[in-house]
């Protein structure tokens, strides 16, 4: 099996709408993802008119065991288990 950088086939498949290409994903079975992936996916749906990006989705489940995440990212800090670095 072969991986996929998924910010390329989001913006190949959307057009650079990654909201849509996201929904398109989750919404077939052609593609599996692992439970990190959809959750940062499900946060992403939630939250990506407020200006965070997929990858701060990402980041923040996949650091789900070592929270709070710190970050100098002012949007991303508006979500739950975000903080500021001071």
């Amino acid at each position: 099996m072969a991986s996929l950088d998924t910010n390329a086939l989001v913006r190949f498949l959307a057009r650079d709408d990654a909201a849509q290409a996201l929904e398109m994903l989750t919404s077939t079975d052609k593609f599996t993802m692992d439970e990190t992936s959809a959750e940062a996916v499900s946060l992403y749906q939630l939250h990506h008119a407020e200006g965070v990006g997929f990858a701060d989705c990402l980041i923040l489940r996949a650091s789900k065991r070592a929270l709070p995440l710190y970050t100098f990212g002012l949007k991303f800090q508006r979500l739950k288990n975000v903080q500021p670095i001071t």
